[in-house]
């Protein structure tokens, strides 16, 4: 085997590795994107349930129930109110 030879085997693997260095480079650009795609659905979400929790006024009523019990320090109807108010976030995702 000749030099010249041996150099463009050699050239043509680094141009190989180079070409799939790129293509993992563009693979994880594209989960990079998808994870900001999903993250900004999520905070989008969010912010909608926070609106609409808002206009709930049986949920505001259990918010301030649940203020008071936790300056009183009343840890068992603490736990009772934020169960209520689990549930009354589920009705309200459910009815939507």
């Amino acid at each position: 085997m000749k030099k010249s030879d041996l150099q463009q085997i050699v050239k043509e693997a680094i141009a190989e590795v180079k070409q799939e260095n790129l293509q993992q480079e563009g693979k994880f650009g594209k989960f990079l994107s998808g994870v900001a795609f999903l993250a900004a659905l999520v905070a989008g979400n969010s912010k909608m349930n926070d609106q609409i929790y808002d206009q709930s006024p049986k949920l505001k009523v259990l918010v301030q129930k649940l203020e008071k019990a936790k300056a009183d320090g009343n840890k068992e109807l603490v736990d009772k109110i934020e169960d209520q108010i689990k549930f009354q976030k589920i009705r309200i995702d459910v009815n939507r």
